[in-house]
């Protein structure tokens, strides 16, 4: 999930064929099964990515904005994801916020726009922070699972997008009870078991 949002930021950059462009497809099915399976587990990592790259997103616009030499622009571009990194990691409840709130805006800003977007952000995160075990382990068994599913197909030049769907499912569906199953007395905060 988490690459597969660095990566498209970069689609012209990507190789469409080849050795690099299945080296890449299955580097990232790994890393999506990974996060299927043990996305509750893997919580404290992702957020403090996304924390991350949304406080780049944040920097990079505010670094167009200025004049500045060009190791200030680097500085000021890279300061918030720090920033929002560490306060992702650190304060629990900002960072399910920033982790389920996230990946739905930016998704929804895209299609729907600025305005739906920053909505489903701002709703997705509350979700996620009254719901947190379940919402993490939907959000990260279903999404990477689906993704999983399409590019499996993808690899072995299949386009069905029924058949993708149905995979992707299947693998939504085992990861959820996977997780579900494995996680009941961990706490996502510390990883340890809770009372």
């Amino acid at each position: 999930m988490t690459l597969d949002i660095m990566l498209s930021a970069f689609p012209a950059a990507l190789p469409q064929s080849g050795t690099a462009a299945v080296i890449l497809t299955v580097v990232s099915i790994l890393l999506n099964l990974a996060v299927c399976f043990f996305g509750f587990r893997l919580f404290k990592v992702l957020v403090t990515i996304l924390g991350f790259l949304g406080g780049v997103c944040l920097g990079l616009a505010a670094m167009f904005q200025v004049d500045w030499p060009v190791w200030s622009k680097v500085l000021l571009a890279l300061l918030p994801g720090l920033l929002l990194a560490v306060l992702a990691l650190k304060i629990y409840k900002v960072g399910v916020f920033l982790f389920c709130g996230l990946l739905p805006g930016v998704l929804l800003t895209v299609t729907l726009g600025t305005w739906i977007g920053l909505i489903a952000f701002l709703v997705f995160g509350v979700l996620g922070v009254l719901l947190t075990r379940f919402y993490i382990i939907a959000v990260t068994s279903v999404s990477s699972g689906l993704l999983v599913g399409q590019q499996l197909l993808a690899l072995i030049s299949l386009s069905n997008a029924v058949a993708a769907a149905v995979v992707g499912l299947v693998l939504a569906m085992l990861g959820f009870v996977f997780q579900w199953k494995t996680t009941k007395k961990v706490d996502p905060q510390t990883g340890a078991p809770s009372c």
